[in-house]
């Protein structure tokens, strides 16, 4: 996906929003707009801490690499949330299909235990459907 921040989300002070870094595993970094310049340069205040970004009209950063620096979201904030929990859904789906695939079968000996572990897979398989359904 591109990278397209134009300042459509209409930036006020007080806003909450993101930080991104890095070119090809992205990390999120909470920000909040702490300023904005008649210019239209953007100060964010990042996470917890008390370092200020400030940030050009496109929404790269001002003093910062441009393929490894901070840069605003092109989500809003609340947009982020929801595609971080699909990415949280995703992953959780993925263990529990994980769990289907590589299951030790080391101590099925009879058909008892055998339909014990067709039962547990089952099981398992079922969690691993509802967990996808709900992404």
């Amino acid at each position: 996906m591109a990278y397209a921040y134009d300042n459509e989300k209409h930036l006020k002070v007080g806003d909450h929003t993101f930080a991104v870094s890095g070119s090809s595993y992205h990390s999120y970094t909470p920000a909040i707009v702490v300023k904005i310049t008649p210019k239209g340069y953007i100060d964010l205040k990042l996470g917890g801490s008390e370092k200020i970004v400030r940030f050009r009209p496109d929404g790269s950063g001002l003093n910062e690499s441009r393929y490894y620096g901070y840069r605003i979201d092109s989500l809003t904030y609340d947009e982020r949330l929801a595609e971080q929990g699909k990415e949280d859904r995703l992953k959780a789906a993925a263990s529990l299909i994980k769990e289907v695939v590589i299951t030790d079968c080391k101590a099925c000996y009879g058909k008892k235990s055998m339909q014990s572990m067709i039962c547990q897979l089952e099981t398992r398989l079922k969690q691993a459907r509802e967990a996808v359904e709900a992404i």
